[in-house]
């Protein structure tokens, strides 16, 4: 990892459509911010190698970050309703869920 990452450790959503990025030594601002969604960030994670962030959103969509640069990879778009919960896996799979009762898997490596 580079020195970047190393010193981001947290990641939160936010009823203000921004996702944070921490650095837990300090705890006294943030790291850096990510904007891109158009409501709230409902839920916010890193992915297992640790270079992106993936968040899921009211907006109904999920977005995939690059960490370095705070820009979205990807926008997910697909779901009928706000995306409550987004989860990676080492594989590179991406899994979203929605109020539309529907879970959808997307590949990171086609982002």
């Amino acid at each position: 990892r580079d020195r970047y990452q190393r010193r981001v450790h947290g990641v939160t959503s936010g009823m203000d459509a921004v996702v944070r990025l921490w650095d837990v030594r300090t705890q006294l601002s943030p790291a850096g911010t990510m904007r891109g969604h158009s409501r709230p960030v409902l839920h916010a994670m890193f992915t297992p190698d640790g270079n992106r962030v993936v968040s899921a959103s009211g907006d109904s969509t999920a977005k995939i970050w690059d960490l370095r640069t705070k820009q979205p990879l990807a926008t997910l778009q697909g779901h009928d309703g706000p995306v409550w919960e987004c989860a990676a896996a080492e594989n590179g799979m991406v899994f979203t869920a929605s109020a539309d009762s529907v879970v959808q898997l997307w590949r990171m490596h086609d982002c």
